[in-house]
């Protein structure tokens, strides 16, 4: 069992001075102990009053006749306590500003915009042709074993290789897919992180995809896998466009592109 995490660890976290790996072990277990998330939300909230509205109260000049510093604490306090609601507000702002710095090259998303990017467990949507080669069935293969840079390299040289794959449209698909699974799912609870290289890599190579397939089935697809690279980088818009690439085909993933377009759309 990990040891509680102390006070100084949790205020270094809310200051952004952890390193990515501490900063996700304060996230696991603020959500095992109540008391450590209470104790961020307290620090956070502070820290967001002190940059914003009770700066004001902390930076006022002492004029003659005018409160004393004691008093000046006091009415800081009251402020606080009539505007719990906003500081709740600044403190999980104040988190998400301390997660971005820490966690460079990572995409933030929680809440149901995690749950909208989510892969689950992502088999290829197309089935492999009968005659493909064995080293696209061999990428396949250590996709499956969760080997996603080895997967990703064999893919790669393939699609450089000559003379050109006479597939390359499956080619790209595959490495987009792998790519995003790549991307991970680092984080905890409704807290998601994301590789945004992997992603727009991803993107890229199903976009390629779409271009060079005659197959509405494939096309259908790589909609649909882009649409969760887009959500994967909050990017909502991009998102719904092209979930409406996938509805436009009109197969397979129509009537599940649609409620999730109709699910994203309804919350705004």
């Amino acid at each position: 069992m990990a040891p509680k995490l102390s006070s100084s660890q949790l205020s270094d976290f809310v200051l952004g001075k952890l390193s990515p790996e501490e900063s996700l072990r304060v996230l696991d277990e603020l959500e095992r102990d109540p008391d450590a998330s209470e104790t961020v939300d307290y620090y956070a909230s502070l820290l967001a009053y002190a940059r914003g509205e009770g700066r004001s109260v902390f930076e006022e000049r002492t004029n003659v006749g005018g409160p004393r510093p004691l008093a000046r604490v006091h009415r800081a306090a009251r402020f606080v306590a009539r505007r719990r609601w906003v500081f709740a507000a600044a403190a999980v702002l104040a988190l998400g500003i301390a997660l971005g710095v820490l966690v460079r090259g990572k995409s933030i998303v929680w809440g149901h915009s995690a749950e909208y990017a989510a892969l689950r467990e992502v088999e290829f949507g197309v089935g492999i042709r009968a005659e493909a080669d064995d080293n696209l069935k061999v990428a396949i293969g250590l996709f499956h074993e969760a080997e996603y840079d080895r997967s990703i390299r064999v893919l790669e040289r393939l699609l450089k290789a000559e003379p050109v794959h006479p597939f390359p449209d499956y080619v790209n698909y595959a490495l987009g897919v792998v790519h995003l699974a790549a991307a991970g799912e680092g984080g905890s609870g409704s807290i998601r992180l994301y590789d945004r290289s992997h992603v727009r890599e991803g993107l890229e190579s199903l976009r390629r995809a779409i271009i060079l397939t005659a197959s509405p089935r494939m096309a259908e697809e790589a909609h649909w896998m882009m649409a969760k690279g887009h959500f994967m980088l909050g990017e909502r818009e991009d998102g719904i466009r092209t979930l409406e690439g996938a509805i436009a085909v009109r197969g397979k993933r129509e009537v599940e592109a649609r409620r999730l377009k109709i699910l994203i759309e309804s919350e705004e």
